[in-house]
């Protein structure tokens, strides 16, 4: 049975038709027998809907900055990039985000960053402390030092603010000495 039949039988089935094919046979049925039927198959449909936990839903979206526009979402990547191929493949494009069926969990997370300048040590700017909200957990505390043109970069986040600020400080001094240690840059 095709899907555009199958769909035709299941509306007869809602819609209450006296009579309607019957899977196992072809035969016609009552309006009742129709029904109950149509209730086993809605009911299966439930349940395969319910142990298929789609995390991920795929956008096909065109333009850029104040000009983005979402024109459609697709429960696949081959869907979109049909869509897509029908549409106008040079200026739509296909992306994966999340899926929620509830309200995603949300973490305050403070991140705390600056940059020491080589030899001296010496912050470029004053740190930059700030609290942004993400989705889904967050670890308590993350640390990350790396060393870039200017001296090193020192960034610590997380969702336990009094331990992000406490693990700054620590790390702060390590920052800084390390900036000190660095040659100067050749010019």
């Amino acid at each position: 049975m095709s899907e555009s039949d199958e769909k035709t039988r299941l509306s007869m089935h809602l819609s209450g038709w006296a009579e309607c094919p019957d899977l196992t046979g072809g035969r016609l049925e009552s309006a009742r027998e129709c029904m109950e039927k149509s209730a086993q198959h809605i009911e299966e449909l439930q349940k395969l809907v319910a142990e298929q936990k789609q995390e991920d839903v795929w956008i096909v979206s065109t333009g850029e900055y104040s000009a983005y526009l979402v024109v459609a979402v697709c429960a696949s990547k081959e869907v979109a990039e049909e869509f897509i191929a029908k549409i106008d493949p040079k200026n739509y494009s296909a992306e994966k985000i999340p899926y929620w069926s509830e309200p995603p969990e949300i973490s305050e997370v403070l991140r705390i960053h600056c940059t020491y300048e080589r030899e001296t040590g010496e912050p470029r700017r004053s740190p930059v402390e700030r609290v942004e909200k993400v989705i889904g957990k967050s670890n308590p505390v993350d640390h990350h030092m790396s060393f870039v043109y200017a001296g090193v970069f020192l960034m610590i986040s997380g969702t336990d603010h009094d331990r992000v600020r406490k693990v700054w400080s620590e790390k702060k001094a390590e920052a800084v000495h390390a900036a000190i240690m660095l040659p100067p840059n050749a010019n």
